[in-house]
């Protein structure tokens, strides 16, 4: 066995595969990857927090890939979904692969299923292995004057809707970009590489055996005969233990990342309301209906006739109107067309009717630095037409007691209306 191999994220394997967690690589443990011929990447059990979000660059960023793409090297990437943290109080989404070269562009969607194609033989024992699957890949070819290379794309395994879950892109090709045709062949291909970039779905607690099969189908490495099936059912009372405690560490985990993923919703629901305060236009039409939703107001789906909706309660028929400036409170001519549409919705015989205009005002800056939401004529105008004047930041503060649960919707409602 001539080819030097290192897997990462991966422990338990062989020699001579060195094997390297990514808890050593946080500590500093340093890593060259152009030392060895064939590399494992897995992001199965990879910590996905803010802290860890560049720790793969530490060695292997853009200048490294080039290196395997120009050496030869082989490099598998066993990868996982993106993941989420908290940044300044939201939810960032980040994908796994920011550090690979924007000339390949790679992206995961989380989705669930268990139907698999394999469509390379040599990668089947792989993915037999794979059970169940929990995303897809997507991959899009970027060619640029700072990324000039082409190359070729081979799917190895797809799910059902034909979406990826296993490729493979070698072939790399340097080229001249004045003469590239983005529809066909360059006409200067200044050079070729025999680097290979392997994407698979990771087999989770299984990848070591991923690995094994890999090296033995595609690179013919022989580590002793392979385990029989029947030899899982050999096993001594320690096995048992240790293997029942891993599988309820998963059961755990799987549970944790469950919770986790609700707490993350749950702070993504805040912030959608936390858009009160800064947000206009159409935008803030929809954010203000959630708002009114949230507190026990139904406010109708906004329509041409009707503008920003109609809320229906006891007896009465509220015209909503919702507007928002940067740098200015509300106008006397946005109060005078919504007057108007109650006038002419008096005239049907309806029943009766009345306004509510809410503001989002001098949007621009933080609530404690605005200026007056409503000026004199427009607050005199209201009060004799029935328009009840609200601002967002007062809609906000309802909201919040309702998110706190500090107050229920029945009160909340009493406020909205007397705010």
């Amino acid at each position: 066995m001539d080819s030097r191999i290192l897997a990462v994220g991966i422990g338990g394997l062989p020699r001579p595969i060195r094997c390297v967690h990514w808890d050593e690589i946080k500590k500093g443990k340093p890593i060259n990857v152009s030392d060895y011929d064939i590399i494992f990447l897995d992001f199965s059990f990879f910590d996905k927090n803010k802290d860890d979000e560049y720790l793969v660059d530490r060695f292997l960023n853009n200048e490294k890939f080039y290196e395997i793409i120009k050496s030869g090297i082989m490099l598998y990437i066993l990868g996982s979904a993106g993941y989420s943290y908290l940044e300044d109080g939201r939810n960032t989404n980040k994908q796994l692969y920011s550090w690979i070269p924007e000339m390949i562009e790679v992206t995961t969607t989380s989705e669930t299923g268990e139907v698999i194609t394999c469509r390379d033989k040599d990668y089947a024992d792989y993915f037999s292995s794979l059970k169940k699957w929990v995303f897809y890949f997507g991959v899009n070819q970027k060619v640029t004057s700072q990324h000039p290379y082409l190359y070729d794309l081979e799917e190895l395994a797809v799910n059902n809707a034909g979406k990826i879950l296993g490729f493979l892109i070698n072939n790399f090709r340097e080229i001249d970009v004045s003469k590239y045709q983005s529809w066909g062949e360059p006409y200067a291909i200044q050079q070729r590489y025999g680097g290979k970039i392997c994407f698979l779905h990771s087999l989770s607690e299984n990848s070591g055996n991923g690995v094994l099969a890999l090296l033995r189908r595609i690179h013919n490495f022989n580590f002793g005969r392979e385990k029989p099936g029947w030899a899982e059912k050999v096993n001594t009372k320690k096995s048992l233990v240790v293997k029942k405690e891993i599988e309820n560490l998963f059961k755990e985990k799987q549970k944790i990342e469950s919770e986790i993923s609700k707490k993350f919703n749950q702070i993504e629901n805040i912030e959608h309301f936390k858009m009160l305060i800064w947000e206009v236009g159409h935008q803030l039409e929809k954010v203000v209906h959630d708002s009114l939703r949230l507190i026990g107001l139904l406010p109708s789906d906004p329509t041409k006739a009707e503008e920003d909706g109609v809320i229906k309660l006891n007896g009465v028929e509220y015209l909503l109107e919702i507007k928002s400036g940067l740098e200015r409170g509300a106008e006397w001519t946005e109060l005078s067309k919504l007057i108007t549409r109650m006038t002419n919705r008096n005239k049907l015989s309806k029943p009766e009717c009345m306004g509510i205009f809410i503001m989002n005002h001098y949007a621009n800056y933080p609530p404690e630095d605005r200026d007056k939401a409503f000026p004199n004529n427009v607050q005199k105008t209201a009060q004799v037409n029935n328009v009840k004047l609200i601002t967002t930041l007062q809609l906000f503060k309802i909201v919040k007691e309702v998110l706190d649960e500090e107050i229920s919707s029945t009160d909340a409602k009493k406020q909205f209306f007397s705010a």
